[in-house]
Parts: structure tokens; C-alpha cells; sequence
């Protein structure tokens, strides 16, 4: 299997929200490879969820791809969270954890908080379409 994104959890919620432009973004990335998604991003969109979404949100997290986090991508993620504190700028662990994955496995992040993942080896989808 050849992945080539990785969707946020941003990404994932404004879907499950039914917001039109994510739905046709995704559509349009689908045909080039499955979605996949880092399984933190599963556990922040199960967490929050609301008990009347659970059916949809399972079934649409059930079709997704999910990367464990195994030992390399935790290395890494620990490694982005030291460097950029020691820079001063706070990262999310959640953030780092899958800007790692998106590393490790060579994918680009499909996200709308692009800010969020400032490495350098980390790329972000672009355009994304505007959230209105």
C-alpha cells in the first residue's frame, strides 16, 4: 500500500462536521491513496466526541488507514518537542507525535493548522480550502 497523506485531526473533525469544502479535498485526495490518519488523531477526535456522532465517527475512522506510534515516531516527536522548546516555541505533543509520523513514513500532513508543524522535514498539504 503506497500512503501519501496524512490527515489531521483538524482535518478529520470539519469532515465529520460535514463541511463541504474538506468533503471534496477529500474526495479529491482518495483516488492517490487511502487516507490515513496517525492513531493519536483517532484518540483526540474519539475523546471529544459527542455520544449522537459515535456511529458516524466510527465508521468513518474505521475506513481510514491508522499509523501506530511505535518507538521511532516517539523518538522523533521528542526530539522536534526539545528542539523547539529549546527555541522557545511550545509544541502540542499530539502535534509533534504526528508531524513524527508524517516523517518517519515520508507523508504530507493535510491539516488547516499548518502553523502548528514548523519542522523543517515536515511538509503540509497546500491550498487548503478556506474554512467558512
Amino acid at each position: 500500500m503506497s500512503l501519501r497523506f496524512l490527515l489531521d485531526t483538524d482535518v478529520i473533525i470539519w469532515h465529520l462536521r460535514g463541511h463541504k469544502k474538506t468533503e471534496e479535498l477529500l474526495v479529491e485526495l482518495e483516488p492517490e491513496q487511502p487516507l490515513s490518519c496517525s492513531a493519536l488523531s483517532v484518540f483526540e477526535v474519539w475523546a471529544g466526541i459527542r455520544p449522537e456522532d459515535k456511529e458516524t465517527t466510527h465508521n468513518f475512522i474505521s475506513a481510514l488507514f491508522k499509523i501506530p506510534v511505535d518507538g521511532e515516531i516517539a523518538m522523533k516527536a521528542a526530539d522536534y518537542w526539545r528542539e523547539f522548546r529549546n527555541k522557545g516555541v511550545t509544541l502540542g505533543q499530539a502535534d509533534a507525535m504526528i508531524a513524527a509520523t508524517a516523517s518517519v513514513n515520508n507523508l504530507i500532513i493535510v491539516t488547516y493548522n499548518s502553523s502548528h508543524y514548523p519542522m523543517k522535514d515536515v511538509e503540509t498539504y497546500y491550498p487548503m480550502p478556506h474554512i467558512e
